[in-house]
């Protein structure tokens, strides 16, 4: 942490949180206008329980859950629904290339992900499943190191 860059911990931070931020500011103003929506923010498994060597990554995270619960706060008096699902590991194109092997980890895949999403954009319009989180039956949870 100590060698990090500002400029790495600004670029992280502004792609996961104020990314975040500008594209939910935009949804809630459209669904605040007709009356309901569902919004549903990725977050990581690193926003719930760090990962050594990953400050920024897991304080943007842990920033976007913040972010999740307000907006919900927000847009409920207007039936706008924000929820925050949480993977664990997942193989995609960006893990492959830097060269992570999905045998070394337990990985789920991106569908997987995918179908958590459709359940929550398709409960009930009462209901919102604010936070999940979803990881690979094998994979550590609780004292990842």
């Amino acid at each position: 942490m100590d060698e990090m860059s500002v400029e790495t911990w600004d670029k992280v931070i502004n792609v996961n949180l104020r990314g975040a931020f500008l594209c939910l500011r935009q949804a809630m103003k459209l669904m605040k206008s007709q009356k309901y929506g569902r919004i549903v923010n990725i977050g990581s498994i690193s926003g719930q329980v760090p990962r050594l060597n990953s400050v920024p990554y897991t304080t943007s995270k842990f920033g976007l859950t913040g972010l999740t619960k307000a907006a919900a706060l927000e847009g409920r008096n207007f039936n706008v629904v924000v929820s925050i699902v949480h993977p664990g590991n997942v193989i995609t194109e960006l893990r492959t290339n830097r060269g992570e092997d999905k045998d070394i980890e337990p990985m789920m895949e991106p569908q997987d992900i995918a179908e958590l999403v459709f359940l929550t954009v398709n409960l009930p319009s009462n209901v919102n499943l604010l936070e999940s989180v979803m990881l690979p039956n094998t994979q550590l949870y609780v004292g990842r190191g």
